[in-house]
């Protein structure tokens, strides 16, 4: 999860590399937790992997082929879901790059603007394989043709007509957001961390230094979910990863992921999954 922490600045030194923009790889097993922003614009693209993605005050799961776009100085992180199987790596590959790559470049207005809603992030359902194919590419090929590759995907994004903005605000744009962070990152991190126990109510919202009806309020109004939708959320993620990368028992599942009764897990697992969750495990292990 995200760290204790206020979100922490990551320093891309794109110019000492000599390039345009910087490219990169990550293949891990499980990423370590890195609640971060940064000036530069950011394209991430899941070439494998499953997990959480917070953007914001947004929390989504991600899954292999999501391609995401955030902007400059959102806070973001991606949670991976770990694995028994050291084969089962996580790997995303990553171009950043400054805000002001196109200013100078009368073409680019539509580039500029795309940026500018890049400041909630944007997640693309729907990019071609063949774009996608070229940011792998990147990693590979020689300065004018990174370039050229990264030019096509930003041109692909920009003539995309189907998105979703992740998060309801900018960064940039509350100027409360950073103080709220600390509070938020506490609350959630103990969440992460004891889903599958017991965590009342009572207890998360000393955490935050409220009463239980301003606790909900307040988180209500910084995550853009309730509490409890939170915490099953959590919960229904772990148990899609028992589904599918354990044989227990769904009984098992329901336990390991925190709920008290199986009855209660196979009716919050439909109400998040619209499915059973036998059903989900028989269709993804197919």
């Amino acid at each position: 999860m995200t760290s204790k922490t206020n979100p922490k600045l990551e320093t891309i030194r794109i110019q000492d590399a000599s390039q345009t923009f910087h490219y990169y790889k990550n293949e891990a097993n499980v990423w370590d937790s890195f609640w971060h922003y940064h000036p530069e614009i950011e394209i991430t693209y899941i070439h494998q992997g499953r997990g959480l993605r917070f953007v914001g005050d947004s929390i989504q799961p991600y899954q292999t082929g999501d391609l995401v776009l955030f902007g400059k100085n959102l806070p973001h992180n991606h949670l991976s879901h770990r694995s028994d199987d050291q084969s089962d790596n996580q790997v995303l590959y990553g171009l950043q790059f400054s805000n002001n790559l196109f200013r100078d470049f009368r073409e680019c207005e539509k580039v500029s603007k795309l940026f500018q809603m890049a400041k909630y992030g944007i997640y693309f359902p729907n990019v071609s394989q063949e774009i996608k194919d070229k940011i792998v590419a990147i990693e590979k090929s020689r300065p004018l043709t990174r370039l050229i590759y990264l030019l096509e995907v930003i041109n692909a994004l920009v003539e995309e007509e189907h998105y979703e903005t992740l998060s309801s605000i900018s960064f940039d744009e509350h100027k409360d957001l950073k103080k709220q962070h600390s509070r938020i990152d506490d609350v959630t991190t103990y969440i992460m961390e004891n889903f599958n126990k017991s965590i009342s109510l009572e207890k998360v919202s000393i955490m935050a230094g409220l009463t239980p009806p301003s606790f909900c309020r307040w988180f209500k109004k910084n995550t853009g979910s309730t509490y409890i939708d939170y915490l099953n959320n959590i919960k229904i993620e772990k148990s899609c990863q028992f589904l599918i990368k354990t044989d227990w028992a769904i009984k098992r599942v329901a336990y390991e992921s925190g709920f008290e009764s199986l009855a209660n897990f196979n009716r919050t697992f439909k109400k998040y999954k619209k499915q059973a969750p036998n059903l989900y495990r028989k269709v993804l292990s197919a």
